[in-house]
């Protein structure tokens, strides 16, 4: 009976081999996992910043145009010829005539505030396409400008009384495409 008794004081070659081979691949699936999903969740967060950067431009042109009275740029009727910039009335300043321009830059969208005036009374603002008694355009001064939105690889305007605005974001070759319609003031 005591020859039937078998050292068990540790683990045989083999056993030591399956062990390491099994960690391994335990470990290589965990890190294969792991990098997944880093770039799962990059890719998300790609695209919900260029939804909330689009998201932002949209809500802010959308209420100045609604508000506004007067859209100066001459706008094409189909998206095929749509144009990349839009100057209107500023609704926002009631004292003076002022004017908003929103365009695409590279990647980026700017939106400057714009006032016209005469060289003889550069303190008072005048429509932009007013005439002195020489009939001579008056003159430009950009007050303000700031970046609305950032990697922006297409916008575009264009439409009759229902102004479109056709928008394209790109970050990280994901690209996202936004688009609203807009009555303005008058068309409404």
């Amino acid at each position: 009976m005591a020859n039937n008794i078998k050292n068990k004081n540790g683990f045989t070659l083999v056993e030591i081999i399956s062990f390491i081979g099994l960690t391994t691949l335990l470990l290589f699936l965990t890190y294969n996992i792991l990098v997944l999903t880093s770039r799962s969740s990059s890719n998300g967060s790609a695209i919900t910043e260029s939804l909330e950067n689009g998201k932002i431009f949209l809500d802010k042109i959308t209420t100045d145009l609604q508000q506004t009275t007067n859209v100066v740029t001459i706008l094409p009727i189909t998206a095929e010829e749509k144009v990349s910039e839009i100057v209107f009335q500023d609704p926002n300043s009631l004292d003076v005539i002022k004017y908003s321009r929103y365009y695409l830059d590279e990647t980026t969208i700017n939106k400057q505030t714009i006032v016209y005036y005469f060289p003889d009374q550069p303190e008072v603002f005048v429509n932009l396409n007013a005439r002195d008694d020489e009939d001579n355009p008056p003159l430009s001064l950009i007050e303000n400008e700031e970046i609305i939105a950032n990697n922006i690889s297409e916008l575009g305007f264009y439409g009759n009384k229902l102004i479109n605005v056709d928008l394209k974001l790109s970050k990280n070759n994901k690209v996202t495409h936004l688009f609203t319609s807009v009555f303005t003031r008058n068309d409404q």
